[in-house]
């Protein structure tokens, strides 16, 4: 079988457009489980008085190869910016379509591991206290806030 090429994944201000090595936030942050195998222990970061804890679904924290699939509904979200479009909560895509751009093959085990990363990115429960605009609280948030698979 003839190795697929990888397609552009998104044009974005983002950090991961610079240098990476130099970037010290994304090193010591990471929100996501650098495993390949499920993660279910929290991750907890302290640094003074600001903490984020990162807490495990059923499946596991969310991983850096779940990942992707945010970086892939943010590529969706700049094309509509870009064609002056507006941005609603919910973004649709074909698994056929995010396999297309980010390389992966159309596999029975590759549309399992999606669902299995969705779940995971949806169970996934961050807890955080950072400060914004000097104002502080208590926040709880989920990389999604809900997925659904359909089949057709």
């Amino acid at each position: 079988m003839a190795e697929q090429e990888q397609g552009e994944l998104f044009l974005l201000d983002s950090p991961l457009h610079g240098p990476v090595r130099g970037e010290r936030s994304l090193m010591a942050w990471p929100f996501f489980a650098l495993a390949k195998k499920a993660w279910m222990q929290p991750l907890t970061y302290k640094k003074g008085d600001i903490s984020i804890e990162i807490g495990p679904g059923p499946k596991g924290v969310a991983t850096i190869y779940d990942k992707e699939i945010l970086l892939y509904i943010a590529s969706l979200m700049v094309s509509k910016v870009e064609a002056g479009k507006a941005i609603g909560q919910e973004f649709s895509f074909s698994a056929n379509d995010l396999f297309s751009v980010t390389g992966v093959n159309k596999s029975a085990r590759s549309y399992t591991r999606l669902s299995e990363a969705l779940e995971r990115l949806q169970g996934t429960q961050i807890k955080t206290n950072i400060e914004a605009g000097g104002e502080g609280e208590e926040g709880f948030f989920s990389w999604l806030q809900e997925a659904k698979l359909q089949y057709s």
